[in-house]
């Protein structure tokens, strides 16, 4: 049974984004030896705080950024074991791993991961449905990554600008090895989304078995955070909206001189467009192609996390 050292977490579920992570976290969420931070009205605040990615953060209102704030998502704890928190973006950033341990050294690492291409897809559409991304074409959004290194081709007022580097996104190996070097093997447990997928009570358990909770309590295993379609509504009504955070200014004096609920107006305006499918274009030659690209960093991977993932090698 693990230490109850206050109301501070003491595990983390740090990624991969699109990897299974939100279903893991409502998982968890349903022990009765864990708490896990939650506010129902404001979910993805609460269950990513990000509070030690900042550097990944560029938008203001995302995410939690004193350690006062951090703590308050914890006071709900009564006394569970296991306190833990969920930020899929902590296993790219660069900085989390030793911000985590010098806030809780003995803390367990969760990792989720699924095949690369695949994150990579649902990744780019994750972030078109959420105004993060505004190249449609997904060939040409992975292209342009040296020119968004430069600070040029990034969407306006992204809130991870930093993120749309989709090829390093997913070369999971590197940052596998991150929290591993930092918190020791006995520390880190690596899941892929394929085993829970194939048999999530069997996966549960060894999770369960790894934080040193009852391994017999059985979740409801729903899906959460799916994919769902991507219409032009999301992807117009985010666009607007952070042209009107880059242009905060402006979009206050319009705001006061019109005389209506600007927010009204463009709701009424993407009403007719709601439903309609936005198209992402995916060439099937080009998502083998990405395969073969990333064979070595699969194969290092695996060697890695000690897992034969040569059925990822065809997936494509």
């Amino acid at each position: 049974m693990p230490p109850v050292v206050g109301k501070r977490p003491n595990f983390f579920i740090v990624g991969a984004p699109k990897c299974g992570t939100t279903s893991l976290y409502e998982y968890l969420r349903q022990h009765p030896e864990v708490f896990m931070a939650h506010d129902g009205q404001h979910y993805w605040r609460s269950k990513e705080p990000y509070y030690f990615c900042e550097e990944l953060i560029a938008r203001e209102g995302m995410g939690v950024h004193t350690e006062e704030e951090y703590l308050k998502l914890f006071e709900g704890a009564t006394g569970q074991p296991r306190i833990g928190e969920s930020s899929a973006l902590y296993l790219y950033s660069e900085q989390a791993p030793t911000r985590i341990k010098a806030f809780a050294p003995d803390a367990r690492i969760l990792i989720m991961l699924r095949h690369p291409v695949e994150m990579m897809m649902s990744w780019h559409r994750d972030c078109l449905r959420w105004g993060h991304e505004d190249i449609v074409d997904f060939r040409e959004a992975i292209e342009v990554a040296d020119q968004r290194r430069a600070g040029m081709r990034l969407p306006p007022a992204s809130g991870y600008p930093g993120c749309l580097q989709y090829l390093e996104m997913a070369t999971f190996s590197m940052q596998v090895e991150r929290y591993v070097h930092v918190f020791g093997a006995e520390q880190v447990k690596v899941c892929l989304l394929d085993d829970f997928a194939r048999d999530p009570a069997a996966t549960f358990r060894e999770v369960a078995l790894f934080l040193g909770i009852d391994p017999s309590f059985t979740p409801s295993f729903d899906v959460h955070n799916e994919q769902v379609a991507l219409t032009q509504a999301h992807y117009l009504r985010h666009r607007m909206m952070n042209w009107a955070r880059a242009h905060a200014r402006w979009a206050r004096s319009i705001h006061r001189a019109l005389p209506f609920r600007v927010d009204r107006w463009i709701e009424a305006a993407l009403t007719p467009i709601a439903r309609r499918t936005l198209k992402v274009s995916v060439e099937s030659s080009y998502l083998a192609l990405l395969q073969r690209q990333l064979t070595p960093e699969i194969e290092r991977l695996g060697s890695v996390i000690g897992r034969d993932l040569g059925p990822w090698m065809s997936l494509f």
